[in-house]
C-alpha cells in the first residue's frame, strides 16, 4: 500500500515463520503484491521451507498456467512444474503430477507421462507407470511403458516388465 520497494522481500522473509498463521497472510500478501508477476510470488511459494506454503505456491503456478497454456518445456511455468515434481513433501509432488497431467505439459499422451517421469521419486514416476498402463493402447503408450524397464527403481522395473509380459502375449 506504501509502494516500499523492500515489501516484497520482508514479506518473504515471513515466509519462513514458525506460525502457520503469519506465513499464510505473508503469501497472501505477497502475491496480492506481486500481482502483475503472479510467477514470482508462486515462486516465493515454492522456495518456502514449509509445506502449506508450497501448496499455495503450486496452486498460483497452476492457475497462471492455465490461463497462459504451456507451448514449451523450456517456458517458466513448465520448467518451475518440474522442479516441484521433485519436491521433499510427497503431498505437493503428487499435486504436481495432477497438475501436469491436466495441463497436458509436453503435448499430452506419452510426452506428458515423459516430463513426469523425470521425478527423481519413485512414487512419482509410479504414478506416471500407472497412467501408461491405462494408456497402452494410445499412441507411444507401448513406447512409455518399455521406458520403465530403464528406471532407476527396481520395482518399477519388475512392475513394467510383468505388465508387459502379460499384455503382450499373442503379439509379435
Amino acid at each position: 500500500a506504501l509502494a516500499d520497494p523492500r515489501a516484497a522481500e520482508r514479506l518473504r522473509s515471513l515466509l519462513y515463520d514458525p506460525a502457520l498463521n503469519v506465513r499464510d497472510a505473508a503469501f497472501t500478501a505477497l502475491a496480492r503484491l506481486l500481482e502483475a508477476e503472479p510467477l514470482n510470488a508462486a515462486e516465493a511459494g515454492l522456495n518456502a521451507p514449509s509445506e502449506n506454503v508450497r501448496q499455495r505456491g503450486l496452486q498460483l503456478l497452476v492457475a497462471e498456467a492455465r490461463k497462459t497454456p504451456i507451448k514449451s518445456l523450456d517456458d517458466r511455468p513448465a520448467v518451475m512444474l518440474a522442479d516441484v515434481l521433485n519436491d521433499s513433501f510427497r503431498a505437493v509432488r503428487s499435486e504436481a503430477l495432477k497438475a501436469a497431467l491436466n495441463l497436458k505439459v509436453g503435448g499430452g499422451g506419452a510426452s506428458t507421462l515423459r516430463f513426469v517421469m523425470r521425478s527423481q521419486h519413485p512414487d512419482v514416476r509410479r504414478e506416471a507407470m500407472t497412467e501408461a498402463m491405462a494408456g497402452v493402447g494410445d499412441p507411444g503408450g507401448w513406447d512409455v511403458l518399455f521406458e520403465f524397464l530403464n528406471d532407476p527403481d527396481p520395482s518399477l522395473r519388475t512392475e513394467a516388465y510383468h505388465f508387459a509380459a502379460r499384455k503382450t502375449k499373442g503379439l509379435e
